[in-house]
């Protein structure tokens, strides 16, 4: 077992890697910028498995166990790169936390959640995990709802919204109350991706 150890830290660092990458917008919407500190240190862990995995090639202590240590490493860092983990766990979600979310919006509807003088609505601990931010923004609740459900809150720049439209994309189109619409994605009906400039 102590032979693979190498190859264990690569895996370990492949499996961090991915977890934190999965969950940076969550991250970073409830922890600001120490929720950058996970993908930050799976780049540390990937560099220093690398690294090692070399010394130990170059220095002749095995040939195989140092190579697939180090692809590991090298593939884990390409797939950083051009994996859309937002995209992913948009799609993902919306199938697995559709009831939840249905129930919140039917919580809104009813009254059970209201609310404050902006728009947001504190979720409870059981929906938390459905906005990234465990709060959703209410656009419109008055026969027809425009509901948020954050995916990406931006600060001074972008926000990406995961909408509930209780009719199609013209309700978040007329919305006056919300800022300038970049694109608007159906991904099922009546969920949009909505991807705002400011």
């Amino acid at each position: 077992m102590k032979r693979y150890w190498l190859l264990f830290c690569a895996g370990a660092a492949f499996a961090f890697s991915m977890i934190s990458f999965w969950y940076t917008d969550v991250l970073f919407n409830r922890f600001f910028v120490l929720g950058l500190i996970p993908p930050g240190l799976s780049f540390v862990m990937l560099m220093g498995c690398g690294a090692v995995s070399v010394v130990h090639f170059v220095r002749g202590k095995g040939r195989w166990l140092p190579m697939l240590s180090l692809l590991i490493c090298i593939l884990t860092v390409v797939l950083i790169c051009v994996f859309p983990f937002r995209m992913a766990k948009v799609k993902a979600e919306v199938i697995l936390l559709e009831k939840d979310r249905m129930q919140v919006v039917e919580l809104i509807s009813e009254g059970q959640l209201t609310a404050d003088a902006y728009g947001n609505v504190r979720l409870p601990w059981k929906y938390q995990r459905t906005s990234s931010d465990g709060t959703v923004h209410v656009y419109r609740n008055d026969g027809e709802q425009v509901i948020c459900f954050w995916v990406f809150r931006g600060m001074l720049s972008g926000s990406v919204q995961l909408i509930y439209s209780s009719q199609d994309a013209s309700l978040i189109r007329d919305n006056k109350r919300m800022d300038t619409i970049a694109t608007i994605r159906e991904l099922k009906d009546h969920w949009y991706l909505v991807e705002t400039d400011d």
